[in-house]
């Protein structure tokens, strides 16, 4: 990990310490190590709460969980031919066949996710891209903690410690205050605007020129025969979003049996189920809704 840290460190911060969060890997915490990283790379290394990665780590925050979706999605393609599926269910393929595909798989997905997800906000919501003047910690949103707030230690601590004033010699206490007073109202007007158009997403919606289809097909129809309609889906956060079947999996791949692709080109395997058809701003995260041309 030192070694890929290098280079950035050499290029954004040649002249500072830098302080590195990681896990409580065995090898990561060796003074060995430690030692290395110090002298290599003029860093300070700062082990993750023990157990807790799922709520401090980028990774374990939703970058993850984008990597194997997309890396299903290019095996599910692989498999929809069907010599390439009788070759897997057969047993044709060796293992070395096999490895080489999970590589294929792997390195496309990761190029799907790198082309379509801010990687940079799994760091942010973490608290893993921490500012010394607090530029951002509002961002610090980890995935089942909904109260957390990250608290700043007040401006007259931090104006106590050494490094802090020779960097701020030239600025007053009261100018510093007002400066970051002003920066907490820009965030929160922000954060407000993002707050409205979010509601608004969430709210159900028929697009122009479609009518919503009042009863749910019947199971035996959740099939090729519902590729290419129009649907509404709800998600979990984000609200309704629509979007049209582009593709039935006969086989239910991992579960799912449809996929659909959304106004935004992005494409979602989902398992559809009679039950959970439903519409309207009352309807839970997983509802769907078929449309018809009105």
């Amino acid at each position: 990990m030192v070694r890929s840290c290098i280079p950035w460190l050499r290029e954004h911060i040649p002249d500072d310490e830098s302080v590195i969060f990681a896990d409580n890997l065995d090898a990561q915490i060796q003074p060995e190590y430690l030692a290395n990283q110090k002298e290599k790379a003029s860093s300070l290394g700062w082990s993750l709460l023990k157990g807790g990665t799922h709520w401090s780590q980028p990774v374990d925050q939703g970058a993850g969980r984008e990597l194997k979706r997309d890396i299903d999605y290019e095996q599910n393609e692989w498999l929809e031919v069907l010599e390439n599926l009788e070759k897997w269910e057969n047993t044709e393929l060796s293992a070395s066949d096999r490895r080489i595909l999970m590589t294929w798989w792997a390195g496309n997905g990761y190029k799907r996710t790198c082309g379509r997800v801010d990687f940079n906000r799994y760091f942010e919501k973490t608290g893993c891209l921490l500012d010394v003047n607090g530029e951002g910690d509002d961002k610090i949103t980890p995935e089942g903690l909904s109260s957390f707030t990250f608290d700043r230690p007040i401006i007259s601590a931090v104006l106590s410690t050494t490094p802090v004033q020779e960097n701020l010699q030239s600025t007053s206490h009261a100018e510093l205050e007002e400066s970051v007073l002003r920066e907490e109202l820009a965030e929160e007007e922000e954060l407000s605007d993002e707050d409205e158009g979010t509601d608004e997403a969430e709210k159900w919606f028929i697009p122009t020129g479609y009518l919503a289809e009042l009863t749910a097909p019947p199971a035996n129809q959740l099939n090729h025969s519902l590729v290419g309609w129009h649907l509404m889906f709800k998600w979990n956060g984000v609200g309704w979003c629509h979007g049209w079947v582009n593709k039935f999996y006969p086989k239910h791949r991992r579960g799912y049996n449809l996929e659909v692709v959304y106004e935004d080109g992005d494409r979602r395997d989902h398992i559809l189920r009679v039950q959970d058809y439903g519409k309207g701003d009352a309807a839970v995260a997983g509802a769907w809704c078929l449309l018809k041309s009105s």
